[in-house]
């Protein structure tokens, strides 16, 4: 094997070991100093990141040209862009519908164009690493983080769509990461706020969660990436599976055989940064074999790491041969996927950005055709979707962040609003859980408008919600409910009340329902396994 680390100093094998955010759409002064300083590897870019495709672009030639100056080694530029609800690109790119919508189409190779586009999106900005698929199985619908992030609650279903997605980034030359080993499917707790904790035996942890991530590593995915939650019955310390030499060197790299890069989440979330603390975490998750860690936020959380990882080295606490390893992987894959110049192949010279739209446009209308494939119906007539008449009347809340893995502008989309301009009628914005007087209101709606379509947001988790879904069986008029987010808040539906799953809840989702509802078409997909 080609030693590629040898000749770096320790504070180059660290920094290469480390992915970080920045704060803003372009690298100030201090930022510059501080990648410089540290000798920062790798980083990745949220939706705060980035304005426009153009601004986009811009900002990984600046950032590529940054780092590599600074280490002598190219740079990966990781975004979450998974599909559906996370996505950081903007409106100007082809944003394809998340997993479990693509799991209701019922054709993985829905999921293989889906992963061809985005990795041929990621490509044109300059940006080679993608943190998907998402290969957890929903098998909890109380799940407050993956939800239709997830490809359903079938682990092989799993297993067969996330391994399509992961097969069309590669085809495009852009590096795929399944996450969250062990799986993060079957918990309460969302690890961005608090620690999970899943009890299940080994036995049945095989079967479920594990399945994917077997049959990922056996197709060649080249990195996973940790999850922050306690399984007692592979780790009997109290420590996440980021912390775990059982689970990450033990079960994932000797028993299951995987050889590529392991990734942390990112190490300020609650689950880390509250129980263990950010500095601390990330020293343990080193010694338990974590390759490359995430520190997205706060650039002073990754200098205190840095320093302290150095002293740990110094001191004995850990051997400077971990770095090593970690270093000398991360190089080899670097060569593997960074070898080209793919600034100049897709369409990019020097930073500026191509003015040529055209491959844009062609994947903005394949991924919208894609979304319309995975609009499903319940309770649908054998007539199809019904006449909402001339003055229908949208209901629904606001868009939000349901997690802190979503967007911080999130609120900024309004179902009701965007509904009654595109098809008329009036628009009723409520709240996330209606009470008695907001219910009292709809249902004087119901007596002079044609028809009603209610936007629920993973309503089964709000009673208000629930009660407004039982209350539509006595209107008179055609009442839709559309599931902007879980599909789980159609599982109860009054038999006359027709739900429609849209899985997500954005501009380009709402622009198709609203097309199926004013050409009254009739819905292509199935509900994937939900339970």
């Amino acid at each position: 094997m080609r030693v590629r680390s040898a000749k770096l100093s320790l504070r180059e094998k660290i920094g290469q070991c480390f992915c970080v955010g920045i704060p803003g759409p372009d690298i100030s002064p201090e930022y510059q100093e501080f990648l410089n300083s540290y000798k920062i590897g790798n980083v990745i870019l949220f939706a705060r990141n980035i304005d426009n495709n153009q601004q986009a672009a811009r900002l990984c030639a600046k950032l590529q040209e940054e780092i590599t100056g600074n280490t002598g080694q190219k740079a990966f530029i990781m975004i979450d862009q998974e599909g559906g609800e996370i996505i950081r690109l903007k409106e100007d790119a082809a944003n394809i519908p998340g997993a479990m919508a693509l799991a209701a189409t019922g054709d993985p190779e829905n999921a293989y164009l889906a992963g061809r586009i985005t990795g041929r999106q990621l490509k044109r900005l300059g940006i080679n690493f993608d943190l998907a698929p998402v290969l957890d199985v929903n098998c909890n619908p109380a799940n407050p983080v993956i939800g239709v992030r997830s490809y359903g609650a079938d682990p092989k279903q799993a297993a067969v769509y996330g391994n399509a997605l992961m097969r069309g980034l590669l085809k495009e030359g852009v590096l795929a990461c399944g996450k969250h080993f062990p799986g993060h499917g079957d918990t309460a707790l969302d690890s961005h706020l608090a620690l999970p904790r899943v009890d299940k035996p080994v036995k049945e942890l095989q079967k479920t969660e594990l399945y994917p991530f077997r049959e990922a590593v056996k197709a060649g995915i080249p990195a996973v990436m940790s999850a922050h939650i306690l399984f007692p019955t592979l780790e009997p310390e109290e420590v996440p599976a980021t912390m775990s030499r059982r689970i990450l060197t033990g079960l994932l790299r000797e028993e299951m055989g995987f050889e590529g890069l392991i990734l942390s989440d990112c190490m300020e979330m609650g689950a880390i940064k509250e129980y263990y603390g950010t500095t601390e975490g990330i020293l343990r998750a080193f010694g338990a074999g974590v390759d490359l860690v995430l520190v997205s936020h706060t650039r002073e959380a990754a200098e205190e790491a840095i320093r302290r990882l150095e002293e740990a080295v110094q001191k004995g606490e850990i051997a400077e041969e971990v770095f090593d390893r970690a270093a000398e992987r991360i190089l080899s894959y670097k060569e593997m996927y960074l070898k080209e110049s793919y600034l100049d192949e897709s369409g990019l010279n020097d930073g500026r950005y191509s003015a040529d739209e055209s491959g844009w446009q062609t994947d903005r209308e394949t991924a919208y055709r894609l979304l319309k494939k995975t609009i499903t119906a319940v309770n649908l007539p054998p007539e199809g979707l019904p006449d909402i008449g001339a003055n229908p009347v949208f209901i629904g809340c606001r868009a939000g962040r349901f997690s802190l893995v979503g967007n911080e502008d999130a609120q900024s989309l309004c179902f009701p609003e965007r509904m009654a301009q595109l098809l008329g009628g009036t628009g009723l914005i409520i709240s996330q859980d209606p009470d008695e007087a907001e219910l009292e209101k709809i249902r004087e709606l119901a007596n002079t408008h044609t028809g009603m379509v209610i936007g629920t947001y993973n309503g089964y988790m709000h009673q208000g919600q629930k009660a407004l879904i039982r209350q539509c069986a006595d209107f008179s008029i055609p009442v839709i409910v559309v599931a902007l987010r879980n599909p789980y808040d159609l599982s109860e539906l009054p038999e006359n009340v027709i739900g429609i799953a849209a899985w997500e809840y954005s501009p380009r989702s709402l622009d198709v329902v609203a097309e199926f509802l004013k050409e009254r078409k009739m819905p292509e997909g199935k509900m994937p396994e939900l339970t």
